[in-house]
C-alpha cells in the first residue's frame, strides 16, 4: 500500500465519532469551503427572501410619505392643533429661521378639497410668512383622520417646554375624540395616570380663568392650579379670579398668587378725621385722628409747650371720670 493510500485511510475518519447501534449519523461540517457554500445555500435563500420582504416593505412605506418644498399659499391650519407660543418664544423662532436654513421639515398631509392640511409645524409656517418666504419643506404623510390627530397631539405633548395647560387642552381634545378615559390616555401617552388626572384640574377652573389660560397658557402650572381649586371650593373664587388676574397683568409670581388668594381681606385702613383750631385767621393746632392715635400740629415749638399741659389736665379729668364710671 503506498502512502497516499495510507494517508487516504486515517483521513477517512476524521469527523466521524463512534455511535450506538441505531442511532442515526450525525451530519460533520464541511472542511472545504466549497463544502461550506453548498451547506450555505439553503440559508443563503431564506435571508434572500426576508431582504426582498423588507424591500417591499420599505417601497410601500415610501409610497405614503414624501418630501418637497411646498407653497404656504396651499398650507390650512386646523383650529386648536397650533402651539402657543409666548412673543419672546416666537421672536427667537422667526430670528433662527432667518439666520439658519430649516433642518426640520413641517409635516403634512392632502386635503380632498385640494391644498396641505398642517399636522406639525404652525409656527413654523407662521415665521416663514413674516420673513416673506413663499415655500417651505414639508413631509406629506398618508392618514387617516384618528392617524392625524393622534400625530398631532404627540407633537405638542413630547415639547419639553409645553405648558401644563396646553398638554390638558391636548388630552382633553384627544379624550373627546375617542371616548378614551384617564387610565386609557395615560396608557396611550406612556405617562402615569396621576400625570394625566393633575393636569385635568384645569377643567375645574371659572371661565374667568381659562380665558386667560386660552391666550396666555404660560401663566398657571399645574401644581398653581391645583392650589387655586382647593381655594373655590373654600368659597374664595372671587380672590382666585383677581390672584389670577395680578399674575397676568402685574407679573406675580404662581406662589406669591396662590398665597394672596389664601389671605383673609386685610382690614380696611381706618378713616382719618382731621380738626383745626384757628387763632383768628391763622390756624393755632391741626388735631388728626384715626383708630387709637390722635396727633396734634401746632404752629411752634413755643405753642406746643404751652398747650401740653393744659392738654395733659384734660387728659386726666377724663382718665378720672372714666374710672369712676
Amino acid at each position: 500500500m503506498s502512502i497516499k493510500d495510507r494517508l487516504a485511510n486515517k483521513s477517512a475518519t476524521i469527523g466521524n465519532l463512534p455511535r450506538a447501534v441505531g442511532e442515526p449519523p450525525v451530519a460533520s461540517k464541511p472542511k472545504t469551503g466549497a463544502g461550506q457554500l453548498m451547506q450555505s445555500l439553503p440559508m443563503l435563500a431564506e435571508k434572500d427572501g426576508e431582504i426582498a420582504a423588507l424591500r417591499q416593505q420599505l417601497e410601500i412605506s415610501r409610497e405614503n410619505v414624501a418630501a418637497l418644498e411646498i407653497p404656504l399659499s396651499e398650507l390650512n391650519e386646523v383650529p386648536g392643533r397650533r402651539r402657543k407660543l409666548t412673543a419672546e418664544q416666537f421672536s427667537e423662532l422667526r430670528e433662527n429661521l432667518r439666520n439658519n436654513a430649516l433642518m426640520s421639515a413641517i409635516t403634512v398631509r392632502t386635503r380632498r378639497d385640494g391644498g396641505y392640511e398642517i399636522i406639525s409645524g404652525h409656527n413654523r409656517v407662521a415665521a416663514f410668512k413674516e420673513l416673506g418666504k413663499d415655500r417651505i419643506l414639508s413631509v406629506i404623510v398618508s392618514a387617516n383622520d384618528a392617524e392625524t390627530e393622534l400625530g398631532a397631539f404627540y407633537a405638542n405633548l413630547l415639547q419639553t417646554d409645553l405648558p401644563d395647560y396646553e398638554k390638558f387642552l391636548g388630552f382633553k381634545r384627544r379624550q373627546q375624540a375617542t371616548g378614551k378615559n384617564q387610565v386609557q390616555l395615560a396608557s396611550e401617552a406612556g405617562v402615569t395616570r396621576s400625570f394625566v388626572s393633575m393636569l385635568m384640574v384645569f377643567e375645574s377652573l371659572p371661565e374667568e380663568i381659562t380665558a386667560v389660560l386660552d391666550q396666555r397658557p404660560e401663566l398657571i402650572g399645574a401644581n398653581a392650579a391645583e392650589e387655586f381649586m382647593k381655594l373655590i371650593q373654600k368659597g374664595r373664587g372671587a380672590q382666585v379670579i383677581s390672584a389670577v388676574r395680578a399674575i397676568a397683568d402685574e407679573g406675580m409670581s404662581q406662589a406669591a398668587a396662590v398665597r394672596m388668594a389664601a389671605k383673609d381681606a386685610q382690614a380696611q385702613p381706618a378713616r382719618v378725621e382731621s380738626k383745626k383750631i384757628r387763632s383768628g385767621k391763622s390756624v393755632f393746632a391741626e388735631l388728626r385722628g384715626a383708630a387709637k392715635v390722635l396727633r396734634i400740629t401746632f404752629r411752634s415749638e413755643d405753642e406746643r409747650l404751652l398747650a401740653e399741659e393744659a392738654i395733659a389736665d384734660v387728659l386726666k379729668r377724663i382718665a378720672m371720670n372714666a374710672n369712676q364710671a
